[in-house]
């Protein structure tokens, strides 16, 4: 009859500490949604290919929110990011956010940061109401980088190599 009572009670501890392990990992996936947030969105007129719900916001490197939607903006034109920002982060008016990469992988986060004046902000016309607290955009480091290969491959399209070959020769032909 012991040898029962003993099967009973190690049973009993095994579903009792498994009860016990399930509440425990509900409960700390569920605290997050308890923490207190603030709501800000970001639109983007370039790709946001990369980036995620759930990809990391920072300021300064210092993560202060989460990225909780990417939709489409009710014009149909923008990329609405929807960023869930710590309590005690302030939104200001000198702060602008862009895209960065996440490490070599192709994702993305979005830095927060102050932005001097001689940065241009992304052109954005919103045509609607946002339901939050808007964040201007600028545009990333790799749009930045495309723009100056864009520029750097026009400026050689545009030389005159019939002229330098030309002048190359009589030079040559001096010397």
């Amino acid at each position: 009859m012991s040898g029962q009572a003993e099967k009973f009670k190690i049973g009993l501890f095994v579903v009792a500490g498994s009860l016990l392990g399930i509440g425990v990992v509900i409960w700390l996936g569920a605290s997050r949604y308890f923490e207190d947030w603030a709501t800000a969105v970001a639109y983007f007129t370039e790709s946001v290919q990369g980036l995620e719900a759930d990809s990391p916001v920072k300021f300064r490197g210092v993560p202060v929110g989460r990225v909780r939607a990417i939709r489409m903006a009710p014009d149909g034109r923008l990329i609405e990011v929807v960023l869930r920002l710590n309590r005690s982060f302030k939104i200001t008016g000198d702060l602008g956010i862009k895209m960065n990469l996440l490490g070599l992988t192709g994702m993305k986060y979005l830095e927060i940061d102050t932005f001097g004046a001689d940065q241009t902000r992304e052109d954005v016309h919103l045509t609607f109401e946002p339901r939050y607290p808007v964040i201007p955009t600028y545009p990333s480091n790799i749009k930045e980088f495309g723009n100056a290969l864009e520029n750097l491959f026009q400026k050689v399209k545009n030389v005159d190599t019939e002229q330098i070959s030309y002048h190359l020769l009589r030079v040559t032909a001096k010397l």
